[in-house]
């Protein structure tokens, strides 16, 4: 679905991204799923948890799951083919003041998960995995 959605923007597959799945199973601690360019040093999603929680209850949440990782891969390829880079900070109970140093073109997103008492305006999806956080950008 992504491919497509690229394409009918104007990406070209081989050209401007090269999807490459990993899958790296693992029944007793987190299995990890990664969507690579396998030409580039490009990591366009990078998601991990116990094989068990992997499961949807219904078929809405699988497809608001598949819709989610499209939406990122098209984000993503947009980016990496205009030249714009993101890093994603994670955090949990912290406070960051600044972001100092970071490369020309990259933009840098906090995701903050402790967002008890936080605005509601200031509350978006994290784009990694899904769940409720602040992102603050430098």
């Amino acid at each position: 679905m992504a491919e497509q959605a690229l394409s009918r923007q104007g990406s070209s597959p081989f050209e401007d991204f090269h999807f490459c799945l990993l899958i790296d199973p693992n029944s007793e601690n987190a299995t990890h799923v990664g969507i690579v360019d396998y030409r580039k040093p490009i990591c366009y999603l990078h998601e991990w948890r116990k094989a068990c929680h992997f499961g949807f209850g219904t078929l809405v949440k699988l497809a608001d799951e598949v819709l989610r990782v499209k939406r990122t891969l098209v984000r993503k390829v947009n980016g990496s083919v205009a030249g714009k880079h993101e890093i994603f900070i994670r955090l949990e109970g912290g406070l960051v003041q600044e972001v100092v140093g970071a490369p020309p073109g990259i933009e840098v997103s906090v995701l903050d998960y402790d967002v008890e008492g936080e605005d509601e305006d200031r509350l978006e999806i994290n784009p990694l995995d899904g769940e409720l956080c602040c992102v603050t950008n430098f």
